[in-house]
């Protein structure tokens, strides 16, 4: 089956964390990411689609304090992991910067960049 997606997808494999309303609730790992979204791989969490969620990341080049916190919509759930489609002109700002520069640094699997407490 052909996928027909608006944007194209870079592999990507480093820890994220979700926040509803504010809390953390979810960490994951980012499967993928494309300007409009991303795909992370996490255990089922009780989020349902259509939600608000935000997503805080640290860019591959980015120093341990530099992290970016964008919101985002489930808009896809499976028991292994989360669709998220960016909510808003930030979100695909900052998703689209995180293409970006995976795509400059020429890795398309990162290693994990922080760890969380």
């Amino acid at each position: 089956m052909m996928e027909h997606r608006k944007n194209p997808r870079i592999k990507a494999s480093f820890k994220l964390l979700i926040y509803r309303k504010g809390v953390p609730v979810l960490t994951g790992r980012m499967v993928n990411v494309s300007s409009g979204g991303l795909y992370l791989r996490a255990p089922d969490n009780g989020l349902e689609i259509n939600q608000r969620v935000e997503v805080e990341f640290q860019y591959p080049d980015a120093g341990p304090m530099e992290r970016c916190r964008v919101p985002a919509i489930v808009v896809h759930k499976e028991s292994s992991g989360l669709g998220l489609e960016a909510e808003d002109g930030h979100s695909r700002v900052a998703f689209s910067d995180m293409v970006s520069r995976l795509k400059k640094e020429d890795r398309l699997t990162l290693l994990p960049l922080w760890q969380f407490c």
